[in-house]
């Protein structure tokens, strides 16, 4: 045991200095690279230099030719190289040695130029062992061994330089927001020219004539579309087809986006490709870039209709209900009448009746002004609205705005004219107060407008409690029953006294039927009445109520008829001051008190 202690100690020994002697070498960290600090690099292959530069808009492309470069890359790149390590380090490597590297000549070489200092790296052949390169650093001793999944995100042939190019065909970066001339023409004339105001940031169509109002959103959403579009191939070469067979010279069609003078997007269109009749020809002027584009997105889009395209579609401007006084409805030959009290919001009837308007259907209707738009411009000069039926519309809505202190007369804050309608498109003539143009709009659109006073009126008929009513008279089909308060105060019907629960039930749904509002007024007048579309005769379900107020006593009637295919139950009453009969949706919640009473009579 002795002896072989004595062995152990001396094979540690010996394994102990050996270890010391062969330790390699420490390894040499690369050298930090900070990407923000970075203004440019420069790809060196085969004698030929791609050369990528920092700049407002990104990294722009500047040699062998100019050309916004892509982002996406560019940005791996940098971040390949921040986090960039060494494997391997040979300290001792002279320069006859390196060769057989692949480092004299290099296979690469990455210059990188910062703001404050530069940086060169030289790429040799790939390792023996597998997933590694050999790397050398200028100002650096010695050849690392790195990742080579850098090696292999470089472009190492000149055929793939275009890979590195932005396939986006519109380049405006961060001026997207800038743009304030949008136009497109042909070699003959323009086909749009749009403008936004500098003051208060509103688009005109300028071009065609006349101007127009333009959709900021319509705008914004092209915009959009540009920014999207990508050239499908980038055409280089020494023996291309001459510009006029590539029909750009001159260009078939061209479009502009500008800042000012300062143009940031310029394009021409031409013919369609030789080979891709879905493309066609471009050049993209800023960068003198000869490219092909897909033609349904671009040329096809250019070319429709301006007003379609970007116009303001709009009937009627936004509004500001506190700035408005009053509201005129021409329907045929009844005018109605609406003002508005600005200290608590609500509406009055003065046209044809004096009576209260409901607020939230005054409301509603002005958002439906609001949210007019046009399908078409069917003619933007008009000097005779005549054959439209729109110098004497039969249905108009006039919004005026309140007098300013100091002012005489009250000023037009919107108004649009209905006019003649076309059965066979299903659209109506249509035009604003401020424009001398003529629209088509849905003929839906003015059929779903409230055009008469009763429509608009507060959709409470009446108001009373249930300690008002003194009488009830209930009709179902031939039967007719009473209820009536006896000296207790109490409901009693032809079979006596109801119960504490029935007397309940009674007044609660007179509370209800007090104060009810109907859904949706439908229609008006007494020779509606009868008419078998609401089956009130069929139903034959009546309430009358016999209202006491003090000395004084009235009476109100309520008949339901049928329920719609849509579940709406429609209902009829005489509405003061005229008592003509109108006809309306019923409440279905409050139909179910109404049954509680018929249930209490039975």
């Amino acid at each position: 045991m002795l002896a072989a202690a004595v062995v152990l100690l001396l094979l540690i020994l010996a394994f102990e200095q050996h270890r010391q002697k062969v330790a390699p070498h420490k390894t040499i960290a690369l050298p930090k690279l900070d990407a923000g600090h970075l203004r440019a690099l420069e790809l060196e292959v085969a004698g030929s230099t791609l050369r990528l530069e920092r700049s407002d808009n990104g990294w722009l492309i500047v040699q062998p030719f100019r050309y916004p470069a892509l982002e996406s890359l560019t940005r791996t790149l940098l971040e390949d190289l921040s986090l960039l390590q060494a494997v391997n380090f040979m300290p001792h490597v002279a320069d006859h040695e390196l060769e057989q590297f692949g480092l004299r000549p290099p296979q690469l070489t990455l210059r990188l130029e910062g703001y404050a200092s530069n940086q060169v790296l030289r790429f040799g052949s790939l390792t023996p062992i597998p997933n590694n390169v050999y790397l050398r650093v200028d100002n650096q001793l010695g050849v690392y061994v790195v990742p080579n999944e850098l090696w292999y995100r470089l472009p190492r042939d000149v055929e793939q330089w275009n890979d590195w190019r932005d396939r986006r065909l519109a380049h405006a970066g961060t001026a997207w927001e800038k743009i304030d001339t949008i136009a497109a023409h042909t070699d003959i004339q323009p086909l749009f020219v749009l403008q936004k105001n500098p003051t208060n940031q509103l688009w005109r169509l300028v071009q065609p004539a006349p101007a127009k109002r333009a959709d900021s959103e319509r705008i914004q959403h092209f915009l959009g579309i540009a920014q999207s579009w990508e050239a499908a191939q980038f055409i280089t070469g020494t023996h291309l087809p001459a510009q006029q067979v590539l029909g750009l010279e001159p260009a078939l069609l061209k479009l502009r986006l500008a800042q000012g003078t300062n143009q940031h997007v310029a394009i021409d269109f031409g013919a369609p490709h030789t080979n891709a009749p879905a493309l066609v020809y471009a050049r993209d002027m800023i960068f003198n870039t000869l490219l092909a584009v897909a033609q349904t997105n671009t040329v096809d889009l250019l070319k429709i209709n301006p007003w379609e395209l970007f116009g303001d579609h709009r009937l009627v401007d936004p509004m500001i209900t506190n700035q408005i006084e009053r509201i005129e409805i021409k329907s045929g030959t009844e005018r109605t009448v609406l003002l508005h009290s600005p200290t608590n919001g609500t509406w009055q009837l003065t046209e044809p009746i004096q009576a209260e308007a409901d607020t939230e259907l005054v409301n509603g209707l002005l958002r439906q002004l609001q949210g007019l738009e046009a399908t078409a411009l069917e003619k933007d000069v008009v000097t005779d609205f005549a054959p439209y039926q729109l110098s004497d519309p039969p249905l108009s809505y006039t919004v005026w705005r309140q007098k300013p202190p100091g002012a005489a007369t009250n000023t037009l804050m919107a108004g649009v004219d209905f006019g003649r309608s076309i059965l066979e498109s299903g659209l109506t003539f249509t035009r604003r107060h401020d424009e001398d143009m003529v629209y088509l709009a849905p003929t839906v659109l003015p059929s779903r407008l409230p055009s008469r006073f009763f429509q608009l009126r507060d959709r409470r008929l009446w108001d009373f409690t249930s300690s008002d009513v003194a009488k009830i008279t209930l009709q179902l089909g031939d039967k007719t029953t009473e209820l009536a308060r006896n000296v207790r105060n109490i409901w009693s019907g032809p079979s006596g006294q109801l119960n504490l629960e029935q007397n309940t039930e009674a007044n609660t749904a007179l509370a209800s039927l007090g104060r009810f509002r109907a859904t949706r007024w439908v229609v008006r007048g007494n020779d509606k009445f009868g008419d078998a579309t609401y089956e009130f005769a069929k139903t034959a379900e009546k309430i009358t109520f016999h209202i006491r107020r003090g000395a004084a006593t009235e009476t109100h009637s309520l008949v339901f008829g049928k329920v719609s295919l849509e579940g709406e139950r429609y209902a009829a009453a005489q509405a003061p001051p005229d008592n003509e009969h109108v006809i309306f949706i019923f409440p279905e919640t409050t139909y179910g008190k109404v049954l509680q009473l018929f249930r209490a009579a039975k």
